[in-house]
């Protein structure tokens, strides 16, 4: 029971996280709060939410709610958390235009027309929600940065997103998508996040334009041959693990990898890491990697680095580089018992 609250018209933040609530009438009057944190209740509606000119932050996440009611007066709102909720549609959300995060995950969302219009929203997190497929109100927030989509298996159309201009981080894991050639037209795009994903080698090379990419996760994709993005020489972290990738080749090409992620590839030879003076995270593990000499040549990869070689093809010959290493305060994760 939220009653009590609702003669205390000057409260600016208020948190019911975690309770049995089932509405939010009692606090209609409240106009000037400017945070609102009502996650893990009961709530099926957005009762007492309007005219609150001064709120800025709604978290919502965790309820029961399955569609939006009115949202007007909420002149200042730019964070709005609708995660884990049981919405079909974002209607009501284009009231509030000054909106600059939606986060509406885990969902049942079929429809978000009603963002088309949010010119100023930056970041967008709709994954999760199994029936939506129809991306094209994106195309017109220009203002984008962040955009979480998939998260189920059927396609959904990129187009949408081309020659977003600030659009920088896409995350697409487990999408059943087909065409990822528009995300090689977002001239702002640096992190990547494909895992799971219905993508293969083909999809691969249309990423080798994005020369901007600092991170990319592959994980549990389709991909054999990391080829095609030898030109990204900006990398900085590379998820390729759990693929049938087997050559490190274009990794000579990438002076800015820190960390790189290959346990469970096919990958044998690690000739290609032995210059890349700024690596300092490197899994190896369940590999077919039989030799760390290329680490221990490598005399940038030192105090606080970190290898983990475990279920790699290492045997007691490789001790000498395994002490090397970890004489050099590497830490070197492997199941050999090297004194």
């Amino acid at each position: 029971d939220i009653e009590p609250l609702a003669g205390l018209v000057g409260l600016e933040y208020l948190d019911l996280d975690d309770n049995q609530l089932i509405s939010l009438a009692p606090l209609a009057g409240l106009t000037h709060l400017r945070d609102l944190e009502a996650s893990s209740n009961m709530l099926t509606d957005t009762a007492g939410l309007a005219d609150k000119p001064q709120l800025v932050e709604l978290s919502l996440e965790g309820n029961q709610i399955a569609a939006l009611g009115s949202l007007r007066g909420l002149d200042s709102l730019v964070t709005l958390d609708l995660d884990a909720n049981a919405l079909t549609t974002l209607a009501g959300v284009a009231a509030v235009t000054r909106l600059r995060t939606i986060s509406a995950r885990a969902n049942a969302l079929t429809d978000i027309g009603a963002v088309a219009t949010l010119t100023s929203l930056r970041s967008l997190d709709l994954r999760d929600n199994p029936g939506l497929v129809v991306l094209a109100p994106i195309q017109g927030l220009v203002a984008l940065d962040f955009l979480g989509a998939g998260g189920h298996a059927l396609p959904q159309d990129l187009a949408p997103l081309t020659g977003l201009p600030l659009l920088r981080q896409v995350i697409l894991a487990d999408t059943g998508t087909t065409d990822y050639t528009p995300l090689s037209t977002l001239p702002a795009l640096r992190k990547l996040d494909l895992g799971g994903a219905a993508f293969d080698d083909a999809d691969l090379a249309a990423l080798a334009t994005v020369v901007g990419l600092t991170d990319l996760n592959i994980h549990g994709t389709a991909i054999t041959d990391l080829g095609p993005l030898a030109p990204l020489v900006d990398l900085v972290t590379l998820d390729a693990s759990v693929t049938a990738v087997a050559s490190l080749a274009p990794a000579v090409n990438w002076t800015a990898i820190e960390t790189l992620d290959l346990a469970g590839t096919r990958v044998a030879d690690l000739a290609a890491l032995s210059a890349l003076k700024l690596l300092h995270g490197l899994d190896v593990s369940d590999t077919k990697v039989a030799s760390l000499a290329p680490l221990a040549l490598n005399e940038y990869f030192r105090r606080g680095d970190h290898v983990n070689a475990t279920g790699a093809a290492l045997d007691a010959d490789d001790c000498p580089d395994i002490l090397a290493l970890r004489a050099r305060e590497a830490v070197v994760d492997t199941e050999l018992a090297c004194e």
